[in-house]
């Protein structure tokens, strides 16, 4: 005698929060997808003004003089026959300069200073997203687009609220990157500080601490 039993149902995962993840996922990488378009335009448009127009700051073309000395074989000096000197504000932006021109071969002190500063510039957004996903408590955020994207969302949002005196945040990122400054740089540096500290315990330590060096000074 054979005993039928009828078949179990399915359990289904009613799991509420699962599905509304899974409903925010796809909208979360279509933002950030979009913050980082509007991020690219803007890092681009930066560079072709800079390119253009070459920065006002005097002290980004000490920087300059400095690396061409250095380059030349005669050290960290402000005149080439003079006795070493430190007078900026940067050793490492310096190095960054003469490596720079040495590598691209670019002589336009103006260039080559737009250049300077915004490579450093997107080098620190795609550090601060790397940083961010290794804090994020959120699946979502773990994801690169929207990583980046919440980064860029931070950098862009600044300059584009209005100052009392109606001129745009000047002292935003993008103010910056066209620049010519050392300050993209010590961002960079900051930056990558900041995701190799995050690193201690975690394996590939010795790779870690080297670019942890290289971060402080």
């Amino acid at each position: 005698m054979s005993v039928i039993t009828e078949p179990r149902p399915r359990q289904t995962n009613t799991d509420p929060s699962r599905s509304l993840l899974a409903c925010a996922r796809p909208l979360a990488v279509g933002a950030g997808a979009l913050a980082c378009v509007l991020l690219a335009r803007q890092m681009a448009l930066v560079l072709a003004a800079s390119l253009q127009v070459p920065t006002e700051f005097d002290d980004a073309y000490v920087f300059v003089r400095y690396a061409d000395h250095l380059l030349a074989g005669h050290g960290i000096a402000w005149d080439p026959a003079g006795p070493q000197t430190f007078g900026c504000t940067s050793l490492l932006f310096v190095f960054w300069i003469a490596a720079l021109r040495l590598a691209t071969g670019l002589t336009d002190p103006p260039g080559l200073l737009a250049w300077g500063s915004w490579l450093p510039a997107a080098a620190t957004a795609l550090l601060l997203a790397l940083t961010c996903r290794r804090l994020a408590s959120c699946r979502i955020l773990r994801h690169p687009a929207v990583a980046l994207g919440f980064v860029a969302a931070c950098l862009l949002l600044p300059d584009g609220i209005p100052r009392p005196d109606n001129e745009l945040a000047r002292r935003g990122f993008f103010f910056h990157v066209g620049s010519g400054m050392d300050t993209t740089m010590a961002m960079c540096a900051n930056a990558l500080l900041a995701l190799v500290v995050l690193g201690v315990g975690r394996r590939r330590w010795r790779l870690r601490r080297l670019l942890l060096v290289a971060a402080v000074s």
